[in-house]
Formats: C-alpha cells, sequence, structure tokens
C-alpha cells in the first residue's frame, strides 16, 4: 500500500467558512483507488492559503506516511520525506543490460562481463549473463551466496562464474555492469561502463515507455515512472518488471538498444585485437 498527494484548486468560501478553515485547517480528501488490482491511496490537498496542511497530510496517510509519492519539484515537510521507489529501475536496468548483450551477437568465447556485485544482490543476473558468455568475473564481498547457487548454475548452465574480491577484473573484461554503481571505485580503464552513476551508460524515466494503460491512470502532477515504480515495488505488480527500456543514456544523450549493442561490439574488437 502507498499514498499519492495531488492538489487540487481550492474552492470558493465565503467569509465564515475561511474563518473556519484557517481556524481548523482544510482535511484533505482521501480516496482508495485500485490500478490491475493493487491499492493506493490518492490524497487530495488544496493549494492556496488552507492548502498543503502537511499535519494532516501526514495524519490521513496513515501507515503509508512513509510511502507518498509527491509531485516531483514540491518538498513536503513535517518530517516527511518523498517516497523514490528504486527497485523498477533497477530491475529495467538489469532488463536493459541484457537486450544489449543479446542484440550484440558476441560468440561466447569473446566477450568477458565483469559484474559488480559487492552484496551479493545479483546472481539471477549472473545466471542470465552465462547464456551469452563463457567468461563472467563476479567481484563481490558475499561469495557465499554465488556458492549457495552453484549446484543451480552448473545444472541448468553447465558453467560457473567465477566470483572474486579482485577487482582488477573490473579491467581485464570488456563489460562491466554494476546495477548498484560502483561504490566509489574508479571506472574501470577499458571496459564499456553500465552504472548508474556518472561514466556509466544508465536508464532514466526517458529511457522508459511504459503501457499506456497505466500512464492512463497515473494520478495527475505525479511522473508514470515513479507511479509504475511504486506499484511494482510495494503492490507487487510485477508484469511491469518485464518491461525493457528503449535505450540507455550517458547523462547527455540518448543511445537506442541497438546503438549500445554496437559499443559493446567495438569495445570487444578492440580489447581482443
Amino acid at each position: 500500500m502507498f499514498a499519492v498527494l495531488t492538489e487540487v484548486p481550492a474552492p470558493h468560501r465565503g467569509w465564515l467558512a475561511r474563518r473556519r478553515a484557517r481556524k481548523s485547517g482544510v482535511f484533505p480528501l482521501v480516496t482508495e483507488k485500485r490500478v490491475q488490482g493493487a491499492r493506493y491511496y490518492l490524497i487530495e490537498s488544496e493549494t492556496g492559503d488552507f492548502g498543503r496542511n502537511w499535519e494532516l497530510i501526514k495524519e490521513v496517510a496513515g501507515d503509508a506516511n512513509h510511502r507518498i509519492l509527491f509531485p516531483r519539484g514540491l518538498i513536503p515537510r513535517a518530517g516527511m520525506i518523498p517516497c523514490k521507489p528504486t527497485a523498477l529501475q533497477n530491475r529495467l536496468f538489469q532488463n536493459g543490460v541484457m537486450a544489449v548483450l543479446k542484440a550484440a551477437s558476441i560468440p561466447a568465447g569473446q566477450l568477458k562481463i565483469a559484474l559488480f556485485d559487492p552484496d551479493g544482490f545479483y546472481t539471477q543476473l549472473a545466471g542470465a549473463m552465462l547464456t551469452l558468455t563463457d567468461y563472467v568475473y563476479v567481484v563481490t564481498q558475499r561469495a557465499e551466496k554465488y556458492v549457495r547457487k552453484s549446484d543451480e548454475f552448473i545444472k541448468n548452465l553447465g558453467i560457473l562464474p567465477i566470483v572474486t574480491k579482485d577487482q582488477t577484473y573490473l579491467d581485464t573484461a570488456a563489460v562491466t555492469v554494476a546495477p548498484s554503481g560502483l561504490a566509489g571505485f574508479a571506472p574501470p580503464g577499458n571496459s564499456l561502463l553500465f552504472a548508474p552513476e556518472a561514466g556509466g551508460l544508465f536508464t532514466d524515466s526517458n529511457c522508459l515507455s511504459l503501457p499506456a494503460a497505466f500512464c492512463a491512470q497515473t494520478p495527475p502532477q505525479i511522473a508514470p515512472v515513479d507511479f509504475a515504480g511504486a506499484l511494482y515495488e510495494f503492490c507487487a505488480v510485477y508484469e511491469l518488471g518485464t518491461l525493457i527500456p528503449s535505450a540507455f543514456t550517458d547523462g547527455f544523450r540518448k543511445i537506442p538498444i541497438p546503438a549500445a549493442a554496437q559499443m559493446v561490439a567495438q569495445t570487444v574488437n578492440q580489447i581482443t585485437k
């Protein structure tokens, strides 16, 4: 369950109504909504002198108080922190990386991928990569999480990733993937980096095309990608996690999936010369 805050124009009030509103505040209107079977609360707060009563908004949000989507650019008060769902963005980043690697069509014996996974979150991604290449180097501090998956890797793929703490593998691979970022480490010099930080290719809201049905049901003033992220993360609308971004970005330009695949192929050619 989560909540969404939108702002609506204040109605015309007579003198007595304005006096009451000034004294007691304007209680936000709360409506329970449903999207694809998922529930959320729509909180409608007035604009103007009596609107944005943060204490009342916090009160009506109830259990969803720490899971409220606000219009971008609106800064709440009363100790309220904007909710920023990240799980869907991370999932679609991984989907995009796999789409790029598949489109690059590099022979399994030539493509080397380094997966930077300090906390061992991305064993599933490592398994998906092993379907495309014989060489997946996982740089992690939680090797035990990959050890637990060893039998599954062997049974389903017949191969294991190389699991190590040695970060020099980031420089030996043609592609480095860091879904959670590089945690302050310098970007690899020879490798094409996919990471949600400066120096890497990543996905943002401009790279995603959400289904029209979800865009149509997105509350006013709320970014569709934020709304979809909340449905995915808080309401288990996991079908959104099957989407594939149309492009990556380096922070300045959009790079369509086929163009990113060409960048992978060029990097592999440079390293293998």
